[in-house]
């Protein structure tokens, strides 16, 4: 997933205000209603101003009727593209607990 980010405004005048990423993903089916689901994003040209990391997501997905329920262990708080693919501070390690835990829920309206 070839990714271009472009802000108006940077946290600091080292960075630069467009930056590319490449994301990759998957999903691993584990039964008819459950998957787990993972991506990564590698940034070409990071922040210069403060050290940052690949964005690393990896969620479960439970399908109920019409709802769906992720849950999310991710290691940026902040789930904007802006802010999840370039100006993720914290580094996935199961070690230190530098990931955070999330929780979506989705339903499915038809009309």
């Amino acid at each position: 997933m070839p990714t271009l980010i472009h802000r108006t405004s940077s946290l600091s005048a080292l960075d630069d205000h467009n930056h590319f990423a490449v994301g990759f993903g998957g999903r691993y089916k584990l039964g008819n209603h459950v998957s787990l689901v993972s991506e990564y994003y590698y940034v070409a040209n990071k922040l210069e101003s403060r050290k940052t990391y690949g964005a690393f997501v990896l969620v479960a997905n439970w399908e109920v009727s019409k709802l769906l329920l992720q849950f999310k262990m991710i290691n940026n708080p902040i789930f904007l593209e802006d802010t999840f693919i370039v100006q993720t501070f914290k580094n996935f390690n199961l070690d230190d607990g530098n990931f955070f835990f999330g929780f979506h829920a989705t339903f499915h309206l038809q009309l």
